[in-house]
């Protein structure tokens, strides 16, 4: 049997603001094994996964890495260059200005005073088809392709030991496929130790060992075939109340709440670089009707988000929602007509408590008082957080699935007619996403016109019936998921056929 490389012993691990995160934990993981880690939203997994790593120190217990226990003080570099961590978040790791320093950053850290091997940092590149992105800058990519990055300078300089905490949140179908196949990461789970967050259980399947986690316990430990999530089946979630505030909208039967004709991005987003990421878009969305947009990484689906919440001025084309010109005049205490949940929650998480976070929209557009505090209840609920229990926290001491809600709850509370989702499941546990579910039916029933970014296929299957295909700025295909499963053409030509 292979010797343990981690071993925790009696672990706890106590907020003072929301109360134990990790309840008593006995865990050990021995060389050479795949470890996935698997639970709801705030069952403990990204804080198992620092204490793991070192990152940070537990209420009580002891944690043993490499054979150095963590509680007499922060780990040697010795041990600390054998570790490898990819944070939730991808930004989180970022030191540098552009992809190919960031790379660069990442091997000299592992070999200090050491020769680089400039061939090294050009395979790297090469590898995770970061080649054409190598001079851009971090704050210019997209989601998926900072996740790749992020991912690649972990994996580069091939540490003993390596923690994912939901590495595959932001990539696209093939993506996902691919870096589950790429050579680093085969080489890396081959030779090493890996501890793997997800919520696709699907990916599960490829680990020798999984846990399951909730409220801080361990309530499964063996191979993942031995397992089933059993209740914790995807469907819609039990969300009626939010019907009571969600009242009918009242926008004309005969427009449409969304129209762009012909939108093409006008400015380079990439400074020093003529890219249009947006060419002759049209379309349009009913009062009503929920739309999904898919599309490879880089495609423009944000920047689209971005153009039709009126975050970007300068284009060509026309943009009206709900029979307003976007972007518009800017009008102090006008309703917001469009609202965006962005693909990064800590965009929208900035004050001291999540009730004024949830609350800072609204008061900004004149919602008196009592209706206010009427809104950051329902508005939590609906994104299925209690206002008594998370009310009163710090949004950045959320996990990353309690964040989204958080920011969803923002989102939520603007009451827009028209509501826009970037990557709306990433980080949400099963659950989650079935009340996300019921959410958006309860959103169309109300005449709103919802439109759902997302790399989540099976999920953006079950809540919209027609899709829009984005590949490299140019609308490809706007039809009915019915004729799209009849033939499957655009999605092959883009690689998302599972």
């Amino acid at each position: 049997m292979s010797d343990p490389v981690i071993k925790l012993q009696q672990v706890c691990v106590t907020y003072k603001a929301s109360g134990p995160a990790l309840a008593g934990l006995d865990l050990t993981v021995n060389e050479d094994k795949r470890l996935a880690v698997f639970g709801p939203n705030g069952s403990g997994k990204s804080t198992l996964l620092r204490v793991m790593a070192g990152l940070q120190r537990p209420t009580s217990g002891e944690v043993t890495i490499l054979g150095r226990r963590t509680g007499a003080g922060t780990l040697p570099d010795e041990i600390r260059r054998r570790i490898g961590f990819a944070f939730q978040n991808p930004e989180e790791i970022f030191a540098t200005d552009t992809v190919v320093d960031e790379i660069r950053f990442a091997l000299e850290c592992h070999r200090p005073g050491g020769q680089l091997n400039k061939e090294n940092i050009q395979n790297t590149l090469i590898e995770f088809e970061l080649d054409g992105l190598a001079d851009r800058a971090l704050t210019r990519l997209s989601g998926g392709e900072k996740q790749r990055v992020a991912l690649a300078s972990v994996l580069a300089t091939r540490p003993d030991i390596i923690f994912l905490d939901e590495p595959t949140s932001y990539l696209d179908p093939p993506a996902r496929r691919e870096f589950l196949q790429n050579r680093l990461f085969a080489d890396c789970t081959e030779k090493n130790t890996v501890v793997f967050v997800t919520q696709y259980w699907t990916e599960i399947q490829k680990f020798d060992r999984v846990i399951v986690l909730e409220q801080g316990q361990i309530i499964f430990d063996g191979e993942p075939g031995d397992f089933s999530p059993g209740d914790r089946q995807i469907g819609p979630g039990n969300i009626e109340s939010g019907k009571l505030w969600f009242p009918p909208q009242s926008g004309e039967e005969n427009k449409p709440a969304i129209e762009v004709d012909n939108l093409t991005q006008t400015i380079s987003v990439f400074p020093g670089e003529l890219v249009c990421p947006l060419h002759e878009i049209t379309f349009a969305v009913n009062h009503g009707e929920s739309v999904g947009v898919i599309g490879p990484t880089g495609a423009g689906k944000s920047t689209l988000a971005y153009h039709l919440a009126g975050l970007i001025e300068k284009f060509d084309g026309e943009i009206t929602i709900c029979g307003k010109e976007i972007p518009p005049p800017v009008r102090e205490k006008e309703k917001p007509t469009a609202a965006l949940l962005f693909q990064n929650p800590d965009r929208h998480l900035f004050a001291e408590t999540v009730t004024d976070d949830v609350a800072f929209g609204p008061r900004n557009f004149g919602v008196p008082a009592e209706e206010l505090d009427r809104r950051i209840q329902q508005a939590l609920n609906a994104a299925g957080l209690d206002c008594a229990a998370f009310g009163g926290r710090s949004p950045f001491d959320l996990s990353g699935g309690e964040q989204r809600k958080a920011a969803l709850a923002g989102t939520l509370a603007l009451m827009a007619n028209v509501i826009i989702f970037d990557e709306p499941t990433a980080y949400l546990d099963i659950e989650s996403i079935g009340r996300l579910e019921s959410l958006i039916g309860i959103l169309t029933g109300s005449g709103r016109a919802v439109l759902v970014i997302s790399h989540d296929l099976p999920f953006l299957r079950r809540v919209c019936p027609r899709w829009l295909i984005l590949n490299q700025g140019e609308l490809i295909y706007d039809g009915s998921l019915s004729d799209l499963a009849a033939d499957a053409e655009p999605l092959q030509s883009i690689g998302f056929v599972e």
